[in-house]
């Protein structure tokens, strides 16, 4: 669904009301956030999406989150919810590895770095009732969008000397 929308959003609750298993795991896992291109240079503070972003990465985590919590209440399941965030919710990008200039836009890691936090307190509201709320803070993962130049002055910061491959992450959910 368009978790801009909170039609679409509304409408995805009414289907999973209507499902014979109802999940018991909710995985907070769309984002927004711009690679750079040669179209694209930012200075780092293009506010133009600011709803957007904030409503894909903050108020459908949010929504979705605190809705299922209830359902699962209502109906006692003990619930798991794992919020996917970035390492740029804890730390600052270095703008030194991006080519031409391109800064990160300042509204991707604020929105990740709100996201842990309400993590933190859904995780309080909620443990009473037996569900689990976690964030899992995702370093750098190599796509295809990414030059190689940014890819090796990325992998020159992390530990194990390169990025996370996108079959890394799924384990990370056993």
């Amino acid at each position: 669904c368009n978790l801009e929308s909170s039609e679409e959003r509304i409408s995805l609750k009414e289907k999973l009301n209507k499902t014979k298993d109802f999940p018991n795991i909710l995985i907070n896992n769309a984002a927004i956030d711009f690679v750079p291109t040669s179209e694209s240079i930012s200075d780092g503070f293009d506010l133009n999406n600011f709803d957007q972003i904030f409503k894909v990465n903050l108020l459908a985590p949010i929504d979705l989150s605190h809705w299922m919590c209830e359902e699962w209440i209502k109906r006692k399941i003990c619930g798991k919810i794992i919020n996917i965030s970035s390492i740029y919710s804890v730390v600052s990008p270095d703008n030194n590895i991006y080519k031409d200039g391109f800064r990160k836009n300042v509204l991707y890691g604020s929105s990740k770095a709100a996201l842990n936090n309400i993590t933190k307190q859904l995780s309080s509201i909620y443990a009473k009732d037996g569900i689990q709320i976690n964030t899992l803070v995702l370093g750098g993962i190599k796509h295809d969008s990414q030059d190689n130049n940014f890819q090796k002055n990325y992998s020159k910061k992390v530990p194990i000397g390169r990025l996370m491959n996108t079959e890394e992450i799924i384990p990370a959910f056993d």
